[in-house]
């Protein structure tokens, strides 16, 4: 398959949540980021998309991304630089998460830069004492950067966490990450609809070369 047409039926309905947490849903929002003659697709080309990724996935409550609405209709050079914000701090992650599902240490960079993600994310969050105990709450709710938080809580929880089961799919064309939830542990692709049955069709096409090699 063409890699224009590979990208357009992975990305027809914008957000194809094959990652097992939203987390890593969001970096899937970018496909052939790492494939040299790849046509990058990306998903999240405008601020409503981040918001339409946080409402698909879940991410966000509804009252949250009406607030968010209306706060980029006020506000559309903020809402851009969230924008271009939130894609910056996912190409990092990308390459932090390839370099991990590769054991290998990620770039010093890299590391530098999710540590400072990290310290602005703490920066905006407090501890709220109630009655029935503590909660985390953020000082401005409202804030346009809100989804890019959510996701880094997300990810930090993921990195904290056994990354065994974390996945990049093996398709040769395929750069997407998953978490592997199969009881052996054995899933090689993002989607068996998609790059499994085209890894199916490679190896049936290859059989059938060899098969005529040899009769021939």
């Amino acid at each position: 398959m063409a890699e224009a047409e590979r990208g357009s039926s992975r990305l027809v309905d914008r957000f194809r949540l094959v990652g097992g947490d939203p987390a890593l849903d969001f970096l899937n929002t970018r496909d052939g980021r790492w494939l040299p003659e790849a046509e990058v697709q990306e998903a999240l080309e405008e601020y409503g998309d981040l918001l339409r990724f946080a409402r698909r996935t879940g991410l966000l409550e509804e009252g949250a991304i009406s607030s968010l609405e209306e706060a980029a209709r006020r506000d559309a050079q903020g809402a851009r630089e969230a924008l271009r914000r939130a894609r910056e701090v996912r190409e990092r992650l990308a390459r932090i998460l390839g370099a991990l599902v590769a054991g290998e240490a990620p770039d010093l960079r890299d590391r530098e830069g999710f540590q400072r993600d990290r310290l602005d994310l703490e920066a905006q969050r407090r501890l709220d004492f109630g009655p029935e105990g503590t909660t985390w709450a953020w000082e401005d709710p409202a804030g346009l950067d809100r989804p890019l938080r959510e996701v880094l809580c997300r990810i930090l929880a993921l990195l904290a966490s056994p990354l065994g089961r974390l996945r990049r799919c093996e398709a040769p064309d395929c750069d997407w990450f998953f978490l592997d939830r199969s009881r052996n542990g054995t899933r090689r692709w993002c989607s068996m609809e998609t790059c499994g049955n085209r890894a199916k069709a490679r190896r049936h096409y290859e059989r059938g070369r060899k098969t005529a090699g040899g009769e021939g």
